[in-house]
C-alpha cells in the first residue's frame, strides 16, 4: 500500500501541476532565469518526495495502529527510505506526462499509467497468479521492482540487487526523457 500510494502521489504531484504550469507561462517564465533547465526538473523532482513522503508515514503509521505490524526500528527506517528515493522514475514519468499533454489530459493519462503500472506490477494482486507473459511484463516494470524492494525489507530479507538496477535504470532512463520533454515543451511555447 505504501508503494501504490507513493506512486499515486509522485505521479499526480508532478504531472498535472507542470502541465498547468507550462500552459500558464511559467515554465517560459523559468526559461529567463539564469537557472539551467534540468535544475527546474531536479527542483520539481525534489518537491515530488517532499509530497510523497507523508503518504509512506501515513500508510506506516496505519499499519502499526490498525493492523498490529511490527517492525525493527531499522526495518522500518530502510523500507521508507528506499521507497522514498525510488519513486523518482514515477515523479519523471509525471513530468514527462506534464510535458507532453494538456492539464486536464495530463490527469487522466497520468491516473491510467498509474492504475496500469499498479496492476501490471502486482501492487494490486500477486504477480504469482498472472499468466506467464504478465508476470514476464511485470518484472520488467519499475512498480513490480519498487514494490518488490520493500516486500523484501518487511519480510526481513535484503531487497534483490536486480530490483534496485531496475530502479535505477528506469530512473535514469525517464529522468533523462523528462529533460528531453521539458525542452520540447519549451520550444513549442
Amino acid at each position: 500500500m505504501g508503494a501504490y500510494g507513493a506512486i499515486a502521489a509522485a505521479m499526480m504531484s508532478t504531472a498535472v501541476p507542470w502541465a498547468q504550469e507550462r500552459q500558464s507561462g511559467w515554465l517560459r517564465q523559468l526559461r529567463t532565469t539564469p537557472l539551467p533547465g534540468w535544475w527546474t526538473i531536479v527542483v520539481k523532482l525534489i518537491s515530488s518526495l517532499l509530497l510523497v513522503l507523508p503518504s509512506l508515514l501515513l500508510v506506516c503509521l496505519a499499519a502499526v495502529l490498525t493492523q498490529g505490524v511490527r517492525l525493527p526500528a531499522g526495518e522500518w527506517l530502510s523500507v521508507v527510505l528506499l521507497l522514498w528515493l525510488g519513486v523518482v522514475p514515477f515523479a519523471a514519468l509525471g513530468l514527462i506526462i506534464g510535458s507532453l499533454l494538456a492539464g486536464d489530459t495530463a490527469q487522466s493519462v497520468a491516473m491510467i499509467s498509474m492504475f496500469g503500472l499498479a496492476i501490471l506490477g502486482g501492487l494490486w494482486f500477486p504477480v504469482e497468479i498472472m499468466p506467464e507473459a504478465m508476470r514476464n511484463v511485470a518484472q520488467v516494470l519499475p512498480s513490480f521492482s519498487y514494490a518488490d524492494i520493500g516486500w523484501h525489507i518487511v519480510a526481513g530479507a535484503a531487497p534483490p540487487l536486480s530490483d534496485v538496477v531496475t530502479i535505477i535504470a528506469w530512473g535514469v532512463a525517464l529522468c533523462v526523457t523528462a529533460v528531453f520533454a521539458y525542452r520540447r515543451a519549451l520550444a513549442r511555447a
